[in-house]
């Protein structure tokens, strides 16, 4: 299958969908975590600063953070630069797992794993065309139809 993984599934397979599916549901659990930081920035900091592990930069983790979950959650959302923003997904929360010790309790060492199992499928996985990207790369391509023909 050359040149399947930039290619974009047909929309009405079920895989096209549940791609989707996968993108959107994997894009809002970090958005909402984010968007609950921000709310309560001052205790995500105050956790965070407690965190020794992080060699000093405690106050850069809690003050960006947030930002960086809100982000790659809307890019995943709306499928805008999904390779990199499930890849960045893959990182961050990788990266919070081994820092906190694959501590806390069971539920959050699981959401965290689900995160990084998922945002890794999904940057080996096609890209969906039921997505911005999609509806971009499927413009261009009709256009360079009109031009051949």
């Amino acid at each position: 299958m050359k040149g399947h993984k930039t290619s974009c599934l047909p929309c009405n397979h079920g895989c096209s969908i549940g791609i989707t599916l996968l993108r959107v549901i994997t894009g809002v659990i970090p958005l909402l975590s984010g968007i609950n930081k921000l709310s309560n920035l001052e205790m995500f900091q105050g956790y965070v600063q407690s965190m020794e592990v992080l060699g000093g930069m405690q106050g850069f983790v809690g003050t960006t953070l947030p930002w960086v979950e809100i982000i790659l959650g809307a890019f995943l959302i709306l499928g805008i630069f999904s390779r990199y923003a499930a890849a960045g997904m893959t990182l961050t929360f990788l990266l919070i797992t081994i820092t906190s010790g694959f501590m806390g309790n069971g539920g959050t060492l699981a959401l965290h794993s689900y995160l990084i199992f998922t945002s890794l499928a999904l940057v080996l996985m096609p890209t969906s065309c039921l997505s911005i990207e999609g509806l971009l790369r499927n413009k261009k391509s009709a256009t360079i139809e009109k031009i051949k023909v």
